[in-house]
């Protein structure tokens, strides 16, 4: 009983320092779906990212979230790079919002809270 307490207490700081040592080295901004944003469709996509020894990313699918914006994070995140070092698994939440008057063409403000989250907030496009 003692032994797996040990055990416990030396490999649990482990999975802890999973995201402290998880650095971004290479991201670029996700957009917003222009037919989410006809839809009026904002919500929250959870990522699992599989991260190599090398920092690249060897796999990423989506948990959950609005189907319609699904694709857009699971493509956005393929394209970041990470910190060498062990393989790990890390989760991203994608956070989409519409906010604002309608208008047809407009840029997203993203915002990071790296590793582990990204703003997406647009405004809706009018429905003609």
């Amino acid at each position: 009983m003692l032994r797996r307490l040990l055990l416990l207490i030396l490999i649990l700081p482990l999975f802890s320092q999973v995201n402290e040592n998880t650095c971004v080295t290479h991201l670029e901004a996700p957009d917003y779906s222009r037919l989410a944003r006809l839809a009026s469709v904002q919500g929250d996509v959870s990522v699992e990212v599989k991260i190599a020894r090398d920092g690249s990313v060897v796999s990423a699918s989506a948990l959950s979230g609005p189907p319609i914006l699904q694709d857009g994070a699971v493509k956005n995140v393929r394209k970041w790079g990470f910190n060498s070092g062990m393989e790990r698994n890390l989760r991203i939440l994608y956070q989409f919002r519409l906010e604002g008057p309608a208008y047809s063409c407009a840029t997203p403000d993203v915002s990071f809270d790296l590793p582990n989250k990204v703003l997406i907030v647009s405004s809706p496009i009018p429905p003609y």
